[in-house]
């Protein structure tokens, strides 16, 4: 038998945690944004982008759109290729962006994800974003 869409989320709507998320005033803090976005650095054909190429990006493309700060994290990915669907695993650069949601967030981020994509041939630029709370005092 068939369930309905709308009866099945009303069902797992009344499965839901029943503990209140504290407020960010509770924190002292003010709603956010956390936008992760992931960078890989190995090029189509198999040169790594070096660093001093990475710190140019990040001076000149996502710093201007983010002024106020982010974090860089070195670390390794792993993903399939969408043509060959070979699993590759490459150094990457995880910038976490913790910011004041807004609509213009997110027309900076996509301007640095098609850039990078471009300027790096790359297939992809990974974003991951999440409600926060925010204070930096």
């Amino acid at each position: 038998m068939k369930v309905p869409a709308l009866l099945l989320v009303a069902c797992l709507a009344g499965c839901a945690p029943t503990s209140p998320r504290p407020s960010c005033a509770a924190f002292h803090a003010s709603a956010a944004w956390q936008i992760d976005l992931f960078f890989g650095l190995s090029r189509p054909d198999g040169t790594v982008i070096d660093k001093a190429a990475w710190m140019s990006f990040v001076r000149n493309v996502i710093a201007p759109a983010f002024p106020d700060g982010f974090t860089i994290t070195d670390t390794q990915g792993q993903w399939q290729d969408r043509h060959t669907h070979r699993i590759i695993l490459e150094p990457s650069e995880v910038v976490r962006i913790v910011t004041a949601p807004t609509p213009q967030v997110m027309q900076r981020v996509d301007t640095i994800r098609a850039r990078y994509r471009h300027d790096f041939q790359q297939q992809a630029v990974g974003l991951v974003t999440t409600p926060a709370c925010a204070a930096f005092d």
